[in-house]
């Protein structure tokens, strides 16, 4: 029941809310099945503001990629700020679902979300990469460095339960930026499903994609400078949906030869949900890298598979149909970057955020992108209605394209469009209305120059990223030494 009430908070963004229950959820476990040998989860929320002022740096560029998963999307890596891209949800159908014992649940878009992220804050789908310790290491080309840190249960002890608790508190961490903690909690969560249930669980398979896309996020720096760590990280995060997608191909294999036997036919290993999840993602590492007919050839085989397991107009197919189009806008976006990076003659207008005139080939892709997105939006609010979360992700990319184009009035309107449908969805406080309206002030700063807009935008954002750090960190500073309300603060000084 605690488990439960820490997943409700976090579907709803209340992240300290879900972290209590989910604590106490584990001091039980602790006492039932025995008790922390190293580091307790009290010691660790003592714990949390030292940390918080080292990660805080990591958070800023990576919110909005975290809003779109949390509703099934995952962002674009083009050259411009905000395309997003569609995680699918990695949840699988009921039946098959009955069919794996203590198939670990997941929740959203994020994509948005998570969000998820906009997700972006909260994942859906599957899960992470491979541990220190394990029962059996198959994939050895995948592994990776052991964790450093002592581990947060006694070796010893484990439980399905236990892992499933640990996982979700990673799933907090993950949620609110705090990469390096949950990465420690994904693994030791990875290692206990490996002692419990061996390489080859679903469960295992989940875990793996969840610590594939926290790799994903650490490759998403941005920085010149972090180009040879972006790039290892993206390998890493590679090689965890690589394996991820083995395991799921082995079991779903099992799974049809049993159905075989008894005269019925699920259509195969090839056309379980999860390994369409994992295209999906594989997908969105190819488009980060720029390898964009991989990720179109990805998609597409993720989208062949949604269509026939879930039908045309289910919302992971829709997502899947949003990827394919962010990856026309980010090649798009990643042409137009280079063609004004070598005009010097119109550096000046550069600087006022104005763009270049749009090559053929470039207004080939985003005509492309749009049409898609509108038969997005079709199936979104035919599976979803109009007020869902997943429909502010499509509004944002819709805007975006439009802003690509120069089409600035257009934009603005789907970038307000996707505000609202956020905060009626998720309320006036909620921190991806501050990542929304982040995003709109600097399109007004940078595009349009509407600078009392911008203004406007950034001192709304900065009031609720300051409630939020500060109920996180458990600081006394309002959050003034987050490195997302530092930038947001330069950004009102430089307006």
């Amino acid at each position: 029941i605690l488990n439960s009430l820490g997943r409700v908070y976090y579907s709803r963004g209340e992240y300290e809310k879900s972290m209590n229950f989910y604590q106490e959820s584990f001091r039980i476990l602790k006492q039932v099945y025995g008790t922390a040998t190293a580091t307790s989860v009290e010691e660790d929320k003592e714990n949390v503001g030292q940390e918080n002022h080292h990660e805080d740096a990591e958070t800023h560029q990576h919110q909005e990629e975290e809003e779109v998963r949390r509703k099934g999307t995952v962002e674009c890596c083009g050259a411009s700020a905000a395309a997003t891209a569609g995680a699918v949800d990695g949840t699988a159908t009921q039946e098959q679902q009955e069919k794996v014992t203590n198939q670990q649940q997941q929740r959203t878009t994020s994509i948005d979300i998570p969000l998820t992220p906009n997700t972006k804050i909260s994942t859906n789908s599957s899960n992470h990469p491979t541990p220190a310790t394990t029962t059996t290491q198959p994939h050895n080309h995948h592994r990776h460095p052991q964790q450093q840190h002592p581990p947060i249960i006694n070796p010893n002890l484990n439980h399905p339960i236990i892992a499933r608790t640990i996982i979700n508190m990673g799933k907090v961490y993950d949620a609110l930026g705090k990469y390096k903690r949950s990465m420690r909690y994904y693994r030791e969560g990875l290692r206990t499903q490996r002692v419990l249930y061996g390489s080859d669980h679903v469960d295992v398979a989940h875990t793996l994609n969840l610590i594939g896309m926290l790799y994903e996020k650490f490759g998403g720096s941005g920085s010149a400078a972090a180009h040879q760590s972006q790039s290892t990280n993206y390998d890493r995060s590679l090689g965890c949906f690589m394996e991820a997608l083995d395991i799921y191909k082995s079991n779903a294999s099992g799974t049809a030869t049993a159905n075989n036997n008894n005269n019925s036919n699920n259509g195969g290993t090839h056309n379980h949900v999860d390994v369409a999840v994992t295209f999906n993602h594989i997908g969105a590492i190819h488009q980060h890298k720029g390898q964009y007919d991989q990720a179109m050839f990805m998609y597409t085989k993720a989208l062949k598979i949604m269509k026939k397991v879930l039908g045309p107009d289910h919302r992971n197919v829709a997502a899947t149909y949003h990827n394919i189009a962010q990856v026309y806008v980010c090649r798009a976006s990643s042409s137009i970057e280079e063609q004004q990076q070598q005009q010097d003659e119109h550096q000046e207008q550069q600087h006022q955020g104005l763009l270049l005139p749009l090559q053929p080939k470039q207004q080939q892709d985003i005509e492309k992108a749009l049409k898609i997105y509108k038969d997005v939006l079709k199936v979104q609010r035919s599976a979803l209605g109009d007020g869902h979360v997943d429909i502010a992700v499509t509004l944002d990319s819709i805007a975006h394209a439009h802003e690509l184009k120069g089409k600035y009035d257009r934009a603005v309107k789907f970038y307000n469009k996707a505000l609202r449908v956020r905060r009626n969805a998720l309320g006036k406080r909620h921190i991806l209305m501050a990542v929304t309206l982040d995003r709109i002030g600097k399109f007004h700063m940078e595009r349009d120059g509407n600078m009392e807009e911008a203004l406007r935008r950034f001192r709304e954002a900065l009031d609720i990223y300051r409630v939020h750090y500060h109920s996180l960190s458990g600081s006394s500073s309002g959050g003034e030494d987050c490195n997302v309300v530092v930038s947001v603060t330069r950004n009102i000084q430089i307006v």
